[in-house]
């Protein structure tokens, strides 16, 4: 802070009379002003990465159920539309 070739105020002085000469400085403003947004908040980034885990959570729960199925026998209790079924039949 105290290493400066030029005192702050003569720096301040300097850029003030810069952002005047160029007319508001445009090339020096930020880009996040001309971003949508959704853009600026960044949901297009975390809708994809919610859409990714929830695909990879998908996968996962498949793999798993498959799994304990080749291990347990798939000894599970029949659904609904198998009831009736057979009680249809009967």
């Amino acid at each position: 802070m105290y290493d400066n070739p030029t005192p702050i105020i003569d720096n301040a002085v300097f850029w003030i009379e810069f952002v005047v000469r160029h007319k508001g400085a445009p090339h020096l403003r930020t880009t996040a002003n001309q971003l949508y947004w959704f853009q600026y908040y960044m949901l297009d980034v975390i809708g994809a990465a919610v859409v990714a885990l929830a695909v990879i959570s998908y996968i996962n729960i498949k793999l798993w159920s498959s799994l304990l199925k080749r291990i347990f026998g798939g000894k599970t209790k029949p659904s609904a539309s198998k009831v009736l079924k057979r009680k249809k039949n009967k």
